[in-house]
């Protein structure tokens, strides 16, 4: 009479027993999933393929964020979800270089989509309504802001950024481009120059020419202007003589990237990424060393 019983009550706890060893399972690969995905990017720099613009993330050894121009749309967005941690909601610093649109669009849905904890724009301003609404939402975001030239810096964990253009004491040509933000980025050993749209070709300014010998060898340069035919020059190249040159570009009619810029480029032996050929494209580097790796995605 009670050896049914008993068969059945054994039975049940046994698939009980095998239920709760599953579900210890699952908890366990998701966690151990995302703490995988939580530091993942740590320790890197990725190029986001945002198309015809740029947008650069930086991601700190303890996992901050520093966001650099957003792109021509809110295409970025997909970006940042597959680099940020999938429960965060931050990012620690936005900066816009300077004001074009294909610099800023993206911003706007950033803004809307993270809790932003300081925006930091160029000195030199532009009028547009694309800028006017990314000023008018970092105020109705309660997002601190700033204004930056050469010489301010930031530094977040270990990751220093240092502005080296434009310098507000110099007359500044009329081309908004000429004096968006560029920046020195370096962590450790480690060392890259993201140029936006400041172009180095052999017509530039003496005194940004000066400038560029002064920051010297870089891992990795960010081509100015999606490699446009005036964008660099062989002297700047020798002076920073990078081991990685990455251009953010997309469908255009403008025929970026340059043949002039691409053969520069080979012609010194410097390893060309284009992310419109190959994707975003993660840049891991190691504290103390001038190793990195590197990823296309």
């Amino acid at each position: 009479m009670y050896l049914p019983l008993l068969g059945d009550y054994l039975f049940k706890r046994k698939k009980i027993q095998r239920i709760a060893l599953l579900g210890v399972l699952f908890a366990a690969s998701f966690l151990a999933w995302l703490l995988y995905r939580t530091v993942r990017f740590n320790n890197s720099i990725t190029f986001l393929n945002v198309g015809e613009g740029d947008s650069i993330l930086l991601v700190t050894q303890n996992g901050k964020s520093v966001l650099v121009d957003g792109g021509p749309s809110e295409e970025v967005l997909a970006g940042l979800g597959q680099v940020l941690p999938p429960l965060s909601n931050n990012i620690d610093v936005v900066i816009a270089t300077h004001l074009h649109a294909d610099h800023i669009t993206g911003l706007l849905s950033v803004l809307l989509r993270y809790r932003v904890g300081l925006l930091l724009l160029p000195a030199r301003q532009y009028d547009s309504p694309v800028a006017q609404g990314l000023t008018a939402l970092a105020n109705k975001r309660n997002i601190a802001t700033r204004f930056i030239h050469r010489g301010d810096s930031i530094k977040v964990d270990d990751v220093n950024i240092l502005t080296v253009w434009p310098d507000m004491t110099r007359d500044l040509s009329e081309n908004i481009n000429a004096s968006a933000l560029m920046f020195l980025v370096q962590s450790g050993v480690f060392r890259a120059l993201l140029t936006s749209d400041v172009e180095l070709g052999c017509n530039t300014a003496t005194v940004l020419k000066e400038y560029v010998k002064e920051i010297g060898e870089v891992d990795v340069l960010k081509v100015p202007h999606q490699g446009s035919a005036s964008s660099l020059c062989e002297d700047a190249l020798m002076d920073l003589s990078p081991t990685i040159a990455v251009i953010p570009v997309g469908k255009n009619s403008y025929g970026h990237p340059a043949p002039n810029t691409l053969e520069l480029l080979e012609a010194l032996g410097v390893y060309i990424v284009r992310t419109d050929l190959d994707g975003n494209t993660t840049i891991w580097w190691k504290l103390g060393s001038r190793d990195w790796t590197m990823s296309h995605w």
